[in-house]
């Protein structure tokens, strides 16, 4: 199902705990190597199940409540402002130009939409038990 296929490829439980693994590591550390990143280009239906279909996971509309999810399964939940919010901004040259936003993170259930625009996203139709929030 072309719906959940990204590149590259996590292919074993081994890649899965080797991202966590670095992460632990960037934090212990005190490092900025890893930062936030999404598929948050929405691909629509006819570019998406086709002989050649584009990519990609969408991701964006629960992006933020996803890495609360994992960042709280190993224990590192307090470092997510900075993975989500300083480390890219500050690799690409950014941090001061870019608009500011706030967003309440709480861990407060919510049930994630069958689809968003038209595309299926992981734990539709799920609880899962982050809600985030901005706040203009």
């Amino acid at each position: 199902m072309p719906d959940f296929v990204c590149r590259p490829l996590l292919k074993h439980q081994k890649d899965v705990e080797s991202l966590r693994n670095a992460l632990i590591w960037q934090v212990k550390h005190g490092k900025k190597v890893f930062g936030l990143g999404t598929d948050t280009a929405y691909h629509a239906p006819e570019k998406k199940y086709c002989e050649c279909g584009a990519c990609g996971v969408f991701t964006a509309p629960i992006a933020l409540e996803l890495y609360a999810m994992a960042f709280d399964q190993i224990g590192i939940i307090n470092h997510l402002s900075v993975f989500a919010c300083d480390v890219m901004p500050e690799f690409y040259s950014v941090k001061n130009s870019l608009p500011a936003k706030t967003v309440i993170l709480k861990k407060e259930p919510q049930q994630v939409k069958e689809s968003y625009y038209g595309a299926k996203t992981p734990f539709a139709g799920q609880v899962i038990p982050w809600t985030a929030t901005v706040v203009d």
